[in-house]
C-alpha cells in the first residue's frame, strides 16, 4: 500500500482526516491503485470549505476505469457515512475531476436537531450574511484564524487542554483542604 501527494499539498489536517487517509489508501490498494492526494489544507476552495480547517482532502479519480471509479466511490461512501462525512466525486468527466472527502461532525448535530447550523461553532465576529467565513485569500494557503476549529473535530484526547481551568480547580481544592484541616 502507498499514498502519494501533489508537491503543494499542505497536510496540516485534523486527526480524523489523517486516519481517513489510511482507510482510503487501503481501498485504493484493494483495486491495485495508489491513492494520490491533490489537496488538503492548501489551494483555494469555496467559502467556508472544510479544507481551510484541515477537515477535508481531495484525491485523484481521473484515469481510473469507470467501473473501478464507481466501485471505489461506493466503498468510500460505505466507509465514510453521511452526515458526519461528506464524500463526493466532483467535476465528473471534466479536467478538474476528483474525489472529495470532508469530516463535519457539526453537520450531524445540525441534522439531528441539536444545532441550527455549523455557524453555532463559529465566533459571532466571524459570521457573515451568507453564514460562511472566507479566510484571508492574500496568503498562499488561506487558513482560518486560530481557535475557530470547533472542538467536535477532535476526540477528547486530541483536544487542547486549558490548563488554567485545571490549575484553578487544583487551587480551590488545596484551599478547601487547608480550611477543612483546621
Amino acid at each position: 500500500m502507498s499514498v502519494e501527494y501533489k508537491p503543494s499539498v499542505n497536510l496540516d489536517v485534523i486527526p480524523k482526516i489523517r486516519n481517513a487517509i489510511s482507510t482510503l489508501e487501503s481501498i485504493f490498494a484493494q483495486y491495485g491503485y495508489i491513492l494520490y492526494i491533490t489537496s488538503a489544507r492548501d489551494s483555494i476552495h469555496s467559502d467556508g470549505s472544510l479544507h481551510y480547517i484541515g477537515a477535508a482532502i481531495d484525491f485523484r479519480s481521473k484515469g481510473l476505469p469507470s467501473h473501478v471509479k464507481s466501485t471505489i466511490y461506493s466503498s468510500i461512501k460505505k466507509n465514510f457515512p453521511s452526515p458526519t462525512w461528506w464524500t463526493d466525486l466532483e467535476f465528473l468527466g471534466e479536467a478538474e475531476e476528483h474525489f472529495h472527502i470532508g469530516y463535519n461532525p457539526a453537520r450531524r448535530r445540525a441534522d439531528s436537531g441539536f444545532f441550527d447550523s455549523m455557524m453555532s461553532f463559529v465566533p459571532v465576529s466571524q459570521q457573515s450574511e451568507d453564514a460562511g467565513y472566507t479566510p484571508d485569500s492574500d496568503s498562499e494557503y488561506p487558513s482560518y484564524p486560530q481557535g475557530t476549529i470547533p472542538p467536535e473535530y477532535f476526540t477528547p484526547i486530541e483536544q487542547p487542554i486549558d490548563w488554567t481551568i485545571y490549575v484553578g480547580v487544583a487551587a480551590i481544592m488545596i484551599i478547601f483542604l487547608l480550611v477543612v484541616d483546621r
